[in-house]
């Protein structure tokens, strides 16, 4: 027997669509949503021709959608060291001998974490493989940095990575040394992640749970859908859930640049897969991170003469790749955090002479420092301008140790945005909670929290416009804005009750707005206990 169509009734909805952006009712049959309007139109209705559910003074929106994370490595991360926060160098190996001592008698297994910043730290400074020897003597420790662009390890980690006084820098990538020419257990870009890539992991078994045990803390946070630049391990596990029909939310997967021959021969296109789980395209890299003073930028970091970051991916390798990956209609997401990785990533876009279809178009993610004189060029070239607001708070301290006045050319979405660029919001969890309401508040407060201190003010936006970053710039970004972003008659039913009206409410009151209910497809995926039931 076919289910009852839903009325959902008693709140405002807010469509995000021009064409009808206000109602407060709203009618789902089955997969999709058949009518917005006023409930005083359905005054005559019987109640018995719907499933009628109370809004109880709620308010709709379209479901958030996350346009950059890293899901599986986010999801195995919660499990994780936590150092992002903590005050001081000291603090930071106390956590790190806390969570070693808590393991297992006989446990060699890694011990990983992540979030250590050390402009955080009351005492800046580096940390050293030799602090880390003293608490873990007796097995790896790995230990990303924030921005995910250093990797802090420990002796062991080392020798099993076969680095030692005599192993050269690996293109792309630093191992730190000290004066006497030995590792300092600091590594960098690329030596970084082929030292990460020698973990085992906890297993697949481990990690399917974990990952489902993070799609569940996802839909509490509203979000019904992902941009993913997980690894190949993480894919094949969303894979895994897709086909047994246990995949939830919708996941637009970009595979890593050195898998770019074997799509190419495989022929896979921007767009393939399941209604849950499609291709994106290729996930490329033209530089590093601010914090770890690997972005690449057109001028030195301030404080030094001839830094200017790494070029992960050479201009000329990049316009290459992103020509090959057009011609095979495959999109480009072009990781670019300084202004001359940007102009690079712009000029590769610009050298490949079209875009990939009309569905999926090249896109930048970060977006970070962008010289005035390329601003425009998104819009001439017609390019997704990929942003994270959490990360304009999150860095706010480092743009001005090492841009100075530079950082005014920083996230500059409301600039992108009155030139006519799509750009969609993400988190880039696990750098940053995925949390779209964190990431709205970012975006129209400035702020990390009330009473902080604040972003640029010319930059900040409408909670409308932050809405629509989390909500329609996503769908129009991999495509999907016919279907998915806004709530309109036809489309998907993927949306979310919150407990306030957030499009109406102060600033100071977004962090305390509380996800009610999340549905995708029509159907419920999570309910804050005791509502709608």
């Amino acid at each position: 027997m076919r289910e009852l169509a839903k009325l959902f009734y008693g709140g405002h909805i807010y469509t995000m669509s021009a064409r009808r952006p206000v109602g407060d009712a709203m009618i789902v049959d089955g997969d999709r949503v058949a009518w917005i309007g006023s409930a005083a139109q359905l005054s005559a209705v019987p109640s018995d021709s719907y499933e009628m559910i109370d809004l109880e003074g709620g308010t709709i929106l379209p479901g958030f959608i996350d346009s950059h994370t890293h899901l599986c490595t986010w999801a195995l991360s919660l499990k994780d060291i936590d150092l992002d926060g903590v005050s001081s160098y000291a603090q930071a190996l106390r956590v790190v001998k806390s969570h070693a001592d808590k393991r297992r008698a006989g446990d060699k297994s890694w011990l990983t974490g992540k979030g250590w910043q050390k402009e955080q730290w009351r005492d800046i400074r580096w940390p050293h493989k030799s602090d880390l020897d003293k608490i873990v003597p007796d097995r790896p420790v790995a230990l990303l940095s924030k921005d995910g662009h250093l990797l802090w390890v420990n002796s062991q980690t080392l020798a099993l990575a076969d680095i030692n006084r005599n192993t050269p820098d690996p293109e792309s990538g630093i191992i730190d040394k000290d004066e006497n020419g030995e590792p300092t257990g600091i590594l960098k870009e690329k030596a970084a992640w082929q030292v990460l890539a020698l973990d085992p992991g906890p297993g697949r078994r481990r990690s399917r749970q974990a990952l489902r045990d993070g799609i569940a803390l996802m839909l509490q946070k509203g979000c019904v859908g992902v941009t993913n630049f997980d690894y190949t391990d993480g894919f094949d596990l969303l894979q895994s859930l897709d086909i047994e029909g246990k995949l939830p939310v919708k996941v637009v997967q970009y595979l890593p640049s050195n898998y770019i021959d074997d799509a190419v021969r495989l022929r896979l296109r921007s767009g393939f897969g399941s209604e849950y789980l499609k291709i994106g395209g290729i996930k490329l890299f033209a530089d590093g991170a601010l914090g770890s003073q690997t972005a690449a930028l057109l001028k030195p970091y301030r404080g030094s003469r001839t830094n200017r970051g790494i070029e992960v991916t050479s201009a000329v390798d990049l316009k290459r790749l992103v020509r090959v990956c057009t011609r095979a209609g495959l999109a480009c997401a072009i990781h670019a955090i300084g202004d001359r990785a940007n102009r690079n990533a712009l000029d590769a876009i610009q050298a490949a002479g079209r875009q990939v279809t009309k569905k999926y178009r090249h896109r930048i993610e970060h977006c970070q420092i962008v010289s005035p004189a390329d601003i425009k060029r998104f819009a001439e070239l017609n390019i997704i301008a990929s942003m994270q607001p959490t990360h304009a708070t999150a860095d706010l301290d480092l743009m001005k140790r090492y841009l100075g006045h530079r950082r005014y050319d920083s996230f500059r979405w409301r600039t992108l945005i009155n030139l006519g660029v799509t750009v969609p919001f993400g988190s880039d969890a696990p750098i940053e909670p995925l949390d779209p309401i964190a990431g709205i508040y970012a975006a129209v407060v400035g702020r990390r929290s009330p009473g902080g201190s604040c972003f640029n003010r010319k930059e900040l936006l409408t909670m409308e416009a932050a809405v629509h970053g989390f909500t329609v710039s996503g769908a129009q970004a991999i495509g999907q804005e016919r279907i998915r972003g806004s709530l309109e008659p036809g489309k998907k039913a993927d949306f979310v009750i919150l407990d306030r009206d957030l499009l109406h409410i102060k600033p100071a009151e977004i962090l305390k707005t509380k996800v009610m209910a999340t549905f995708i497809n029509g159907r419920k995926m999570y309910s804050r206990q005791g509502f709608l039931e």
